[in-house]
């Protein structure tokens, strides 16, 4: 089984750049006499080291610590009521399972935490301070 590789790159003028071109070219050189496919997409940035620990050190913490509850009980809460859910099938099993954080990107995440933050003040009445505010 072949290991899949994303690399980076920027069209300009209908010509690509490979952003790591000399890693591009050992890993092509597997298929040599091969024929091989490609699925190029936009690159869309995924949440950030900074959302993540304000995700994790003031929402999911003050809830946490305001409720008594576990705090991976309150992010598996959060991640379940507010996260799209997906069918996953294994053994011929379906279960609803909801995405993970770590698969949101920067915009997206943002909307996670606003929707976390606006239950925890209506629901909560706990008043989760913004990223830029101090706490």
């Amino acid at each position: 089984m072949k290991i899949k590789q994303i690399f980076y790159g920027m069209v300009k003028a209908g010509k690509l750049t490979i952003e790591n071109r000399q890693g591009f070219m050992n890993h092509i050189a597997q298929f040599n006499g091969q024929r091989v496919a490609f699925h190029l997409t936009q690159y869309r940035k995924n949440r950030s080291v900074q959302q993540n620990a304000y995700y994790h050190g003031v929402i999911v913490a003050m809830i946490a610590e305001d409720t008594g509850n576990d705090y991976e009980d309150v992010h598996a809460f959060l991640r379940d009521k507010f996260l799209p859910r997906k069918l996953v099938t294994i053994a011929n099993e379906e279960a609803s399972v909801a995405t993970s954080t770590t698969q949101l990107l920067t915009d997206e995440f943002e909307v996670f935490t606003e929707k976390c933050r606006a239950f925890a003040a209506t629901e909560l009445h706990i008043s989760i301070p913004l990223p830029h505010e101090a706490l």
